[in-house]
């Protein structure tokens, strides 16, 4: 659509001013079937990680217990002194095989699965409305109109805290249908660039019927 090449030409010029290469933008972001934000403005990769850290810290934790668990079995034969110990070695082995490989195949598959969550996660701004596109099997849409969006906002919880993240937050805070759509674990440079592009978007949507000017979109950077 028209309004789409409009905002794919704001999105190059603006790619220029946050050091982004242009042509690499034209060559991925696609002109015809809307404008994807999302090759222009990536997740971090390591939000992966961030997503599976119970998995992770399930993994770590069973290596630590079975280290210390090892040390008690060993110290509970060495004293035993004619007993039978609690659990004799060839039970903790039998016990500590299962436990670790079956923690690291439930990591490896969360891991796996965040992969192609990562993969898939999609934004970006398709007939004027912003689309946010998450889920692997039940894909989950969010569409809301760029003229709605009154509020932006950029902010991070204790995981994007620890891992240099940061989450741009997208409002309306219509009294009848209120909603917010949210983009988490961006870097903290592509988080700002992203914001800016959006808000200088909706400032142009906004001031456009006032100029008596055709085009719907504006640049935001002139």
């Amino acid at each position: 659509m028209e309004s789409d090449r409009q905002i794919q030409e704001e999105l190059d010029e603006y790619n220029g001013c946050c050091e982004q290469d242009t042509e690499e933008s034209d060559d991925h972001l696609s002109t015809h079937e809307g404008v994807n934000l999302r090759k222009s403005f990536p997740l971090a990769h390591r939000s992966v990680f961030i997503r599976a850290w119970l998995p992770l810290a399930i993994f770590f934790a069973s290596i630590i217990l079975l280290t210390v668990g090892s040390l008690l079995v060993d110290n509970s034969r060495e004293s035993s002194e004619g007993f039978m110990p609690l659990l004799t070695n060839q039970g903790y082995e039998y016990i500590a095989y299962y436990l670790f490989y079956g923690t690291l195949l439930v990591l490896s598959v969360r891991l796996f699965w965040e992969e192609l969550y990562h993969m898939s996660y999609f934004y970006g701004i398709e007939a004027e409305h912003f689309i946010i596109t998450t889920g692997v099997v039940l894909r989950h849409r969010n569409s809301l109109h760029v003229s709605l969006i009154t509020d932006i906002f950029l902010k991070r919880n204790l995981l994007e805290l620890l891992s240099f993240t940061y989450s741009i937050q997208l409002a309306n805070p219509s009294p009848e249908a209120p909603r917010t759509d949210e983009i988490s674990y961006l870097s903290r440079r592509d988080a700002v660039c992203l914001q800016d592009f959006l808000v200088n978007l909706i400032r142009d949507i906004h001031t456009t019927p006032f100029t008596g000017e055709d085009e719907s979109v504006q640049r935001a950077v002139g």
